[in-house]
């Protein structure tokens, strides 16, 4: 008996659900973009993560996520903040993908809240073609990117009770070792590269992804793909899980005891 519990109690203990986030079963129309349909908060989910978007009643503008298949890695400025540069679709050449934006006025933190206690392996990020170009060419606030200039995007996970587990950076535009002349793109991410969010603690319940700039007007964009994770018990549950089982083995004995006569 005690062995039987013992193995239910470590496969509950290494019991996992592995997902896969990859946007593909969403529909965003073709060669189109989700928008919300009303102010304020409209969330979407996909993959069972939830991704926080919030439309700004005053200015009409948007802050946090949406899902685009939108393929036009060279048009320039903000009528294309829905495409990704370089190949212009998503990773391995899939259709859909993920944009976040954090918009100045409303300034609503890109998150993704997972329903369950998850330990998140990693995801695929890639600069949009609106803040590629914007680095490589200047744009109407900023100029061209040159030596020391950088673009990051920081990432920090939560648990559930909102304390933070840890953060990654991850380099989207680095010109700290630029030289003038040298090819702008080998100093910017053109193509999708992997994020590694497994060194968070864990359990994680809710991520933010932030964008920073050594120029003040970047555009604060990137674009995400195939997000994975795995949803893992959390540790009280396994307590919880123990105790009930102990009490089912304490009863057997103490039912033994007493009809022992």
């Amino acid at each position: 008996m005690k062995k039987v519990l013992l193995v239910a109690i470590l496969a509950a203990v290494s019991t996992v659900q592995a997902t896969l986030v990859d946007f593909n079963e969403l529909n965003p129309g073709t060669n189109g973009y989700y928008t919300a349909s009303t102010l304020g908060p409209s969330d979407w989910q996909s993959g069972g993560a939830t991704f926080e978007t919030h439309i700004d009643p005053t200015y009409g503008s948007w802050s946090g996520w949406t899902y685009s298949n939108v393929n036009d890695p060279n048009t320039v400025g903000d009528g294309n903040q829905y495409a990704v540069y370089g190949n212009g679709t998503g990773y391995g050449g899939s259709g859909n993908y993920a944009v976040s934006y954090l918009d100045g006025f409303n300034a609503v933190t890109p998150t993704v809240r997972f329903a369950d206690a998850t330990q998140v392996d990693g995801f695929y990020a890639h600069n949009t073609a609106y803040a590629a170009l914007d680095m490589i060419n200047g744009g109407y606030f900023p100029s061209a990117f040159s030596t020391n200039d950088w673009f990051k995007l920081t990432v920090e996970g939560f648990d559930g009770a909102a304390q933070s587990v840890g953060s990654v950076d991850f380099s989207l535009a680095d010109f700290t070792g630029y030289t003038a002349g040298d090819h702008k793109n080998d100093y910017i991410v053109t193509d999708w590269s992997y994020v590694d969010l497994s060194g968070l603690g864990d359990p994680v319940h809710e991520l933010t992804f932030t964008v920073s700039s050594s120029q003040v007007y970047t555009p604060v964009y990137f674009a995400m793909d195939n997000l994975s994770f795995e949803t893992v018990p959390e540790p009280s549950s396994v307590i919880l899980l123990a105790g009930g089982f102990g009490g089912v083995l304490w009863f057997r004995r103490r039912r033994k005891y007493y009809f022992r006569g």
